[in-house]
């Protein structure tokens, strides 16, 4: 965005950046979207495809958006930030290596690394971290520091207790032919939450 400051209006660049900052969040809500439907439910070839797009998609969109916020907003990272920002960097870069240098199966130890690397779990939840991330700050920007902290906290714990349940009661969270009641799984999430 420095480099924007210099050719537009500050309110442009503005606007510019909340674009930016809702397209991320509208991203981050279809993969923790993707991510549910990914684990609760049983898929057939073609969702599996359409899945797999989402995830690639994202990726990008994360690697670049990433990308772009160290070269031009780096001096603008606080320092409580900094190391949060260090790690999930490296961990998305080294996830970007399978993807940049195909490495052959026998080279042993990088073979294992780069296996790891391209694992479907392990970029599902690099893609989960940052989606949570982006949805935790565009809702703390939504709510403002105005807020009363009990308010806040109890609406959290109804929140989490009530997505707990909802994840609950997906198909593939219990055994075959075991349906759990809204009741129960009510129960389990408020038990875990608290």
């Amino acid at each position: 965005m420095i480099l924007l400051t210099q050719f537009l209006s500050p309110k442009t660049t503005k606007n510019i950046d909340a674009l930016i900052r809702l397209i991320l969040l509208v991203l981050s809500a279809i993969v923790i979207g993707t991510i549910v439907v990914d684990y609760g439910f049983i898929q057939h070839q073609h969702d599996i495809i359409l899945i797999h797009k989402v995830y690639n998609y994202a990726w990008w969109a994360y690697f670049i958006s990433f990308t772009m916020q160290l070269v031009l907003q780096w001096k603008r990272i606080s320092h409580k930030t900094a190391t949060l920002t260090i790690f999930l960097g490296l961990m998305l870069y080294l996830s970007a290596l399978p993807k940049f240098i195909p490495m052959s199966d026998n080279l042993g130890v990088l073979s294992g690394i780069w296996q790891f690397l391209s694992n479907k779990f392990y970029q599902i939840t690099l893609l989960g971290i940052f989606a949570i991330l982006d949805i935790s700050k565009g809702i703390v920007g939504f709510i403002n520091k105005k807020t009363n902290p009990a308010l806040l906290m109890t609406v959290c714990f109804a929140v989490i207790i009530a997505l707990g349940s909802l994840l609950l009661m997906l198909p593939r969270s219990t055994h075959e032919h075991i349906n759990l009641s809204f009741v129960d799984a009510l129960f389990v999430s408020t038990s875990a939450v608290c």
